[in-house]
């Protein structure tokens, strides 16, 4: 075996262990953090299934936890942004209501 094959060798054993890695902080994403502006108001398992109503100090947002996804089903914002919005499944996704000042995050 010549140094040039080792270093290939070193370096796909490197990739793969670095997309393993990556694999396993994402598959360990099952926290859902809920916000009221900055205030951290709640943390639930992403495997969990259950509704959430949370009464904010100008409205309320209605969270469905279910499936490995989490979503704002309902809420008395003016816009409902937050409502349409695709149910976040991922680590770093986020579902926010701006009229509120309360958002949805998978760690």
């Amino acid at each position: 075996m010549k140094k040039a094959d080792g270093i290939i060798i070193a370096a796909v054993l490197l990739v793969a262990v670095f997309f393993l890695a990556m694999a396993w902080v994402r598959g360990n994403g099952q926290t859902v953090v809920l916000y009221d502006d900055v205030t951290e108001i709640g943390r639930y398992p992403l495997t969990d299934e259950r509704t959430i109503r949370v009464e904010l100090e100008n409205g309320y947002n209605t969270v469905v936890i279910s499936g490995g996804t989490v979503s704002v089903s309902e809420a008395d914002c003016a816009n409902q942004v937050c409502v349409h919005t695709t149910a976040a499944s991922r680590v770093g996704d986020t579902v926010v209501c701006l009229p509120h000042k309360f958002y949805v995050v998978i760690k």
